[in-house]
């Protein structure tokens, strides 16, 4: 029998809407976390290890710090809800598609009516898409991909297991108001520096869960670094957890072109110098986002209200040349469509290291999905890839930027404007991995490029193309309409 709130209906063949309004009463909520380690093997005779995020055949030399699937499990009486964040560059919707199979053979009660799995976007994780290994050759490790899998639904299952009456709270910090922690690495400059912050405590005794969303990529580690480690999550969860206890859950917000810069010099509450060195840096620069969020968190007000869950598949596109030859070569371990929407027939690896190679196909399609969550007065987007601060705040540079590659392209929705909740946030690739999602007005790849400048700027090398924005937020827009 259809449970009361999760309402399912089938749109155009692939699209999906499930929920209700946010109700005006107050909500008792169960919730548990948990967290598994996914650290594949760095060692001599292992298979290698690819580094993820920068240039290709980047190997992991050693383990800074492990990395993790996270898990928070809330529910609200008649609705859960599950959010998984894992410490990788990206994990495709295939791969939740499965996860959220699997939860749901688990027969939990009460019920987990939605499961959410985000990647931090750690450039310094293992390659989980396929295109950081050596030249040819794809960066997935072998059996690695059902490990992660099955520890998220073991970080859900233990999360279920563990789930306690609590309240919830939330709080939200400017991560630039003492020091400049995000800049924007794209022209134009448009930062969204908001931090978000949710924490489930019960009636006695530490914090069951403090989950923290920031727009940033996990970068402060560079293209050097040979270590694998989750970047500055890691020291930010392990000074969250030694405050409050429980579990630190880090997820990514609009990543898009967002940056930790090389400032500040000082930490900006004890004055310290930061490290020299590009760890110590890391380690250091997570402390501080630690601190701004024991600050908000003094002013945290109570979040209320029942959970619903409403998605939308959308079909994207793939203009990309790398990516369409990544595919082709079988670096990748992912279903593609047809524009109707059939899938493309795929065939078998032919090794245990090589990925599926499909025949070439003249306009290949992903499938992906976008999301609204409702947990009382807060709504969360959740994007299938690293969005551009423009589509989610709606600030666009007007007129269109000069040599802009499409005059006249019309303006996305997006994301906040289309939002009525008190509270708002994205989380960034939320189950899948589909690359940057540009405004259509400033994809810029073609000679002369706009703002004057003598080559491409980065984004446009990692999207999937100039339609993935459009039309991601047409998707957004039926969502929310």
């Amino acid at each position: 029998m259809m449970r009361p709130r999760m309402m399912i209906v089938v749109c155009a063949g692939f699209a999906l809407s499930c929920g209700v309004a946010e109700a005006a009463k107050s909500k008792r909520y169960r919730v548990g976390a948990a967290s598994v380690v996914i650290t594949p093997k760095v060692a001599a005779g292992a298979p290698p290890v690819w580094l993820a995020g920068y240039g290709i055949g980047r190997r992991a030399q050693k383990v800074h710090d492990d990395i993790y699937a996270r898990a928070m499990v809330i529910h609200d009486g008649e609705f859960g809800l599950a959010i998984v964040a894992c410490d990788l560059v990206g994990f495709f919707y295939d791969e939740v598609l499965k996860i959220r199979e699997a939860v749901e053979k688990l027969g939990l009660e009460p019920k987990v009516d939605y499961v959410l799995v985000s990647a931090t976007h750690t450039h310094a994780g293992p390659d989980t898409i396929g295109i950081w290994g050596p030249f040819g050759r794809t960066g997935l490790i072998p059996g690695h991909l059902a490990k992660v899998r099955a520890a998220c639904v073991e970080a859900v299952q233990t999360a279920h297991k563990k789930a306690k009456r609590a309240t919830l709270r939330i709080a939200t910090a400017d991560a630039n108001a003492q020091a400049t922690l995000i800049g924007d690495s794209r022209l134009p400059k448009v930062i969204d520096s908001k931090i978000t912050v949710i924490q489930a405590t019960p009636k006695r005794g530490r914090a069951v869960v403090t989950l923290v969303n920031m727009p940033c990529h996990p970068e402060v580690l560079g293209s050097r670094n040979p270590q694998l480690s989750s970047d500055f999550p890691s020291t930010m969860r392990e000074y969250l957890e030694e405050k409050y206890g429980g579990v630190a859950i880090y997820n990514s917000g609009t990543v898009g072109g967002l940056l930790a810069p090389r400032t500040p010099k000082a930490d900006p509450f004890t004055r310290e110098a930061l490290p020299g060195d590009e760890i110590g840096r890391m380690m250091a620069y997570g402390r501080i986002i630690g601190r701004i969020v024991e600050h908000a968190l003094k002013d945290a007000k109570p979040l209320t209200g029942p959970i619903s869950v409403r998605t939308k598949e959308a079909l994207l596109p793939v203009w990309n040349q790398v990516y369409k030859t990544a595919m082709r070569m079988g670096l990748c371990s992912r279903q593609v469509y047809h524009a109707d929407a059939t899938p493309v027939v795929v065939p078998k690896p032919t090794t245990a290291s090589s990925g599926p190679a499909f025949p070439k196909v003249a306009d290949p399609h992903l499938k992906t999905e976008v999301g609204l969550i409702q947990i009382g007065p807060l709504q969360i987007a959740a994007i299938p890839g690293e969005i551009y601060p423009e589509l989610t705040l709606g600030k666009f540079q007007r007129p269109q930027e000069e040599n802009a590659d499409f005059p006249g392209a019309p303006l996305e929705p997006t994301i906040y404007p289309r939002m009525t909740g008190r509270y708002k946030m994205v989380i960034g690739l939320a189950n899948d991995e589909v690359g940057y999602i540009l405004p259509k007005s400033q994809w810029d790849w073609f000679a002369p490029y706009a703002y004057g400048r003598k080559e491409r700027q980065y984004g446009e090398f990692n999207s999937c193309g100039p339609e993935v924005g459009p039309r991601l937020m047409a998707a957004w827009a039926e969502l929310t309409k």
